[in-house]
């Protein structure tokens, strides 16, 4: 087999676990946000602390509480955070794809070659 084809597969599966690893981290993250939105949805309903470090109960409903949660700092950082590893997912793929289009071209050149694909 060609040694350019080789490398361009090989390279094509490195960037296919690539893309694996980051739809693995993905969805741990989304376990972990669910998990944060709990924690602050809690510490709403649990109240705020006061400056002289006495608790002011809040009356926060859950509802409010689940509102409130989703722009919390944390919360909002937690997702900003996962939207760029989404977007570097989607790149993985666009390079994935790109590789297997460049592997593509390569063996219909080989065979317009008369190569044996098998064999080049």
């Amino acid at each position: 087999m060609d040694e350019s084809l080789k490398q361009k597969i090989a390279g094509l599966r490195d960037t296919r676990v690539k893309a694996a690893i980051a739809a693995r981290t993905l969805a741990l993250r989304e376990l972990d946000a669910r998990e944060l939105k709990l924690r602050v949805e809690e510490r709403l309903r649990a109240g705020v602390k006061n400056e002289d470090g006495t608790w002011h109960v809040a009356p926060i409903v859950k509802t409010d509480a689940e509102k409130f949660a989703k722009v919390d700092a944390e919360y909002l950082a937690h997702e900003r955070q996962t939207a760029q590893l989404a977007y570097e997912q989607a790149v993985t793929f666009a390079a994935a794809e790109s590789q297997r289009f460049e592997i593509e071209a390569l063996l219909v050149a080989l065979e317009v070659a008369g190569r044996d694909v098998a064999v080049a």
